[in-house]
């Protein structure tokens, strides 16, 4: 993992990618001279060398610079967007590596096949495999449909107003009978609802609409991260129940809920706070056209439509189709 994730980044040399893979052994094997331990070196280096020519592939730099070891195109699909000992710059660049490989890797199949956007999670140990569990519980669907909201409105952790409310608050706002300042304890003045003012008044300059969503740029990459990672975990988390006796009561009952129609009913629930919200109405009666029906446009599914058809960074934007949009 640790040489996967080093190559991930750049490709390396003999002696960075032996730097790299290091970290996954302790000190004592790194650092010891004692003939005692002269073996376990050895064999530390023998099975870097085995792992480097199963992942990696060697690449010449002509006569001058030493060569170079590039991840391979069968294993890019390792690649854990969350693994600890790379920075958040380092898997930027990682995750542009990986997206390359993953397409050369792609056109080598039949047209019509995907890969997905994690690999499913290896075998674990059993007293840490209920820990999946957490990727099925209700707190992380609400996360999941947040952060798509977030993606969707371009950084607005709530949905945007319909003008006319917009309007209604700014009247409210604005009028003498408004208390919009109060005394301090110390005679000072302070001012109240200042934020919220403002907020109406950007709104009402650029209202929510599908050219919001289509300019937007906030990432949602590690929202389809969790979401891939409950379709992988879905079969063994139902199972749970029967396979893990000794699993605690609750997540017993959570485990034995679980099955494809239950997920797909959470994919398409429309918690109440969200319900007849202007943002994710029909269209015309709300902002944001569809293809569709436009139906359940608040619920996670619906969400993840509407981004696919509006967001201009995937190439299908809101003016049609692209050459992209089987992708």
């Amino acid at each position: 993992r640790e040489l996967l994730h080093a190559l991930s980044t750049n490709p390396l040399t003999y002696s960075k990618a032996i730097a790299a893979a290091s970290i996954a052994v302790s000190r004592r094997d790194e650092h010891s001279s004692s003939s005692s331990l002269d073996g376990d070196s050895e064999s530390f280096r023998e099975v870097f060398e085995s792992v480097l020519r199963e992942i990696s592939e060697q690449k010449s730099k002509g006569t001058r610079g030493a060569p170079t070891f590039v991840l391979k195109q069968d294993v890019s699909d390792e690649y854990d967007p969350s693994f600890f000992h790379l920075k958040g710059s380092e898997h930027q660049q990682a995750m542009d590596n990986i997206a390359r490989l993953r397409k050369l890797k792609s056109s080598r199949h039949r047209k019509g096949s995907c890969l997905p956007i994690v690999s499913a999670p290896p075998i674990a140990h059993p007293r840490f495999v209920p820990c999946r569990m957490l990727l099925h519980l209700p707190s992380l669907d609400a996360a999941i449909r947040r952060g798509l909201v977030f993606a969707l409105t371009g950084g607005r952790w709530l949905p945007p107003s319909a003008p006319s409310e917009i309007e209604n608050d700014l009247t409210t706002l604005s009028s003498p009978s408004f208390a919009s300042d109060i005394s301090g304890p110390d005679g000072k003045t302070i001012k109240v609802n200042s934020r919220r003012k403002a907020r109406a008044e950007k709104s009402r300059e650029a209202p929510f609409s599908e050219k919001t969503v289509n300019t937007a740029s906030h990432s949602f990459l590690e929202v389809l991260q969790l979401l891939t990672l409950q379709v992988h975990t879905l079969e063994e988390c139902a199972c749970m129940h029967r396979s893990h006796p000794c699993l605690d009561y609750e997540n017993k009952v959570s485990s034995s809920s679980l099955s494809i129609n239950t997920y797909l009913g959470r994919l398409v629930h429309i918690p109440s706070s969200l319900v007849d919200v202007w943002a994710f109405k029909e269209f015309p009666e709300g902002p944001i056209p569809s293809k569709g029906s436009g139906m359940h446009k608040a619920s996670i599914l619906g969400l993840l439509i509407a981004l696919y058809e509006h967001r201009s960074d995937h190439g299908v934007g809101a003016g049609g189709d692209s050459g992209h949009g089987d992708e």
